[in-house]
C-alpha cells in the first residue's frame, strides 16, 4: 500500500493496525523527500535476520538444499523449541 504523508498524519493508528495485521509495508511519499515505510517491527526482525542468514554463500546454499528437501517431503518440519530441544539449547 502508498500512501501520503498528509494521510499518515491522519490515519496513523488505522495503517499501524493495517500494516502489523497484513505483514505488508505501508510506503509512505512526501513531496521532496524520499518515501519512507511503515512495517511492523516483527515482520523487519524476520527479514533482517533472513538477509544475516543468507549473507554467507555457504549458508545460502545450506537453507536453499535444506527448503528443497523439505518441498520434496524429504525433510522434518520443527518448531523453534522442538529444535532448541533437538540441539540441546538452553531457553530463552
Amino acid at each position: 500500500m502508498e500512501t501520503t504523508y498528509t494521510y499518515v498524519r491522519d490515519h496513523l493508528a488505522e495503517l499501524w493496525d493495517k500494516a502489523t495485521a497484513s505483514c505488508e509495508p505501508v510506503i509512505v511519499k512526501r513531496r521532496g523527500h524520499p518515501d519512507v515505510a511503515l512495517i511492523a517491527a516483527d515482520e523487519l526482525r524476520s527479514m533482517m535476520a533472513t538477509l544475516h542468514l543468507i549473507s554467507s554463500p555457504a549458508n545460502a546454499r545450506w537453507l536453499l538444499r535444506a527448503m528443497d528437501e523439505l518441498n520434496r517431503g524429504e525433510g522434518t518440519e520443527l518448531s523453534i523449541e522442538e529444535l532448541r530441544v533437538k540441539l540441546g539449547l538452553p531457553e530463552e
